[in-house]
């Protein structure tokens, strides 16, 4: 184990690893990966924090470069609706800036 620091993005005290959960990601073909997330618990907020790789964008079922690709038209086929090609162009997505 590391002697890596995990703070609170809430409180900036040090956070505890809880566990881990499961979570299914798509890429632009429709390939699913599963991540294993780390699960933290602040000592002092008590709120629990799941740390997120940069490929991956929160509450999205497809990889952050899935969603590049497919915004900007970068690839003849893909397998997500239009529609929702279309609402992702219209969202002002943090993690894509």
């Amino acid at each position: 184990m590391s002697d890596e620091k995990n703070i609170c993005p809430d409180c900036n005290q040090t956070m505890k690893i809880i566990g881990s959960r499961k979570r299914t990601v798509k890429d632009i073909s429709g390939e699913q990966y599963m991540f294993s997330l780390r699960r933290m618990r602040c000592e002092t907020c008590n709120i629990i924090h799941t740390e997120i790789p940069d490929c991956i964008i929160p509450h999205k079922q497809y990889s952050k470069n899935a969603i590049i690709t497919a915004i900007k038209g970068q690839c003849d086929y893909y397998t997500m609706e239009n529609s929702t090609v279309f609402r992702w162009k219209k969202q002002d997505i943090p993690e894509l800036q």
